[in-house]
Parts: structure tokens; C-alpha cells; sequence
């Protein structure tokens, strides 16, 4: 009877021992294995041939290339993960930079392509006259084209640096008044006069005075305008001062 009970509380034999080496040795393969891959991996990583060797700069005119490769700060970072968010804050920071797009180029060469701020005219303070984009950005080592308008800024003796900004929505409305009056008023534009208080006042090359203060409503500005001239003509009087800056509120001498 012991016996008997002692055949039953016997557990099952396991796997032979040669199955459980194999086993064994199976799993460091693949550990090993992996460890490799990993290896492998890091080492490319690592290798200089994933390094930017080389940063090409395209429409660079009047930057030097050697300087947007400087500040990029691209060269011999790792091109899987180069940082382009930040080379791309840095080259932005410089005046003459409107925009920027980064790529890379296989193996080891990233493409900067930038989009220069181009000169449109002056924004004069006092005796001092800066050059000016579009957008009011100041800009040095540039010039417009011969003719281009200046803004006279009455009521200040600021200097301004490279990369300051005027008032931009003065600049705007600069443009679209050069560019629209004679259509619009059958006059050109003969001077810009900007100050904080009036906004910009435009002189036309007729004698007259308007006094636009910024770009809202301007077509209900440059409207009314028309309509009087016309009025005055009919009426024969002159109209020489007009102040459009408070809607239907138009004052007139």
C-alpha cells in the first residue's frame, strides 16, 4: 500500500536535458541577437556618415552664405535628427531674413533655401533716413530703387537698428495709397507723413491734404474723398485739408 501512494504523489518527469540546453541556448541566441541589432545600430548612429558634412545655401543675395551656414548651426549634427526647428529660429532672427525652409539632401547635406526681405523704401526720422521692406522691418546694407517713397515720421528722434519694426499697418496703407489714388482720386501721391498721434496724412501732387490715419474702411475713405473733390469741383471751391479718420465724421478745409 505505501507503495502504491508513493508512485502517485510522484511528479511528471520534465523534458529531457539536451531539450532544455537547446532550449536555453535558443534564447541567448536571440538575446544575442538583438544585442547585436542594437549594437549594430548605435554604432551607425555614431558614424560620422550620418554627420551633415555639407549645408548648401540657396537665394542668398545679399547675406553671405557662410553666415547662414554659421547661425544655422546644422553642420556636424546628426542628420536623422537634426534640430531644424531651432537653426530655423536662428536664421529668422536676422534682419534681412523674411523666411526660411530647411531639407535634407542624402546622404549627409541639408538644402537652407531663405527668402530675403526686400528694400521698398525710407522711413525718415527726423534728418535720418532708414530703408524699409514691406512690412516696416528696418534692413541695412541695401537700397531700394531710385525714386522709392519715403514715410517722414514727424513726432520723434528715435534711432532705429536693423531688424526694428516701424508701424506696419503706416507702410500698408502707404502702398495701397500709392498704388490706388491715381485710379481711385486721379492724383498721385507727392509725400507720407506719419506721426502717433494722426496716424499717416498723404499730400497729393494737386495741393491736397488727407489725413487717412490707418487702413480700416479705406475704400469708404478714398469714397468719400472722390465725392468731395468732385463736389468741390462742381461747387467751385477748393478743398485743401481733409481729415478721414472718424468715419462719417469728415472734416474738411
Amino acid at each position: 500500500m505505501r507503495r502504491r501512494n508513493y508512485r502517485q504523489n510522484q511528479r511528471p518527469a520534465g523534458p529531457p536535458l539536451r531539450q532544455r540546453l537547446g532550449r536555453m541556448l535558443w534564447r541567448l541566441g536571440i538575446v544575442a541577437l538583438l544585442a547585436s541589432i542594437v549594437l549594430v545600430g548605435w554604432l551607425v548612429y555614431q558614424s560620422p556618415l550620418l554627420q551633415v558634412r555639407e549645408v548648401s545655401v540657396a537665394g542668398a543675395e545679399s547675406l553671405d552664405p557662410a553666415v547662414v551656414v554659421a547661425v544655422s548651426g546644422l553642420k556636424g549634427q546628426n542628420i536623422v535628427q537634426v534640430d531644424t526647428a531651432t537653426a530655423k529660429s536662428r536664421l529668422l532672427a536676422l534682419p534681412a531674413v523674411k523666411d526660411v525652409s530647411i531639407s535634407r539632401r542624402w546622404p549627409g547635406r541639408m538644402l537652407v533655401r531663405v527668402e530675403e526681405r526686400q528694400p521698398w523704401g525710407y522711413w525718415q526720422v527726423k534728418e535720418q533716413p532708414y530703408v524699409i521692406d514691406e512690412e516696416g522691418v528696418v534692413l541695412d546694407d541695401v537700397r531700394p530703387d531710385e525714386g522709392a517713397p519715403t514715410i517722414f515720421e514727424l513726432d520723434s528722434e528715435r534711432r532705429l537698428v536693423a531688424g526694428d519694426r516701424v508701424d506696419t499697418d503706416a507702410v500698408s496703407l502707404s502702398r495701397q495709397l500709392i498704388d490706388e489714388s491715381p485710379r481711385a482720386l486721379k492724383q498721385n501721391v507727392a509725400k507720407l507723413e506719419y506721426s502717433e498721434h494722426f496716424g499717416l496724412t498723404v499730400a497729393f501732387d494737386g495741393g491736397l491734404r488727407a489725413t487717412f490715419g490707418d487702413s480700416r474702411d479705406l475704400d469708404y475713405k478714398l469714397g468719400v474723398l472722390y465725392v468731395l473733390l468732385e463736389k468741390g469741383q462742381e461747387q467751385s471751391f477748393a478743398v485743401h485739408s481733409v481729415d478721414l479718420r472718424f468715419g462719417e465724421s469728415v472734416s474738411f478745409q
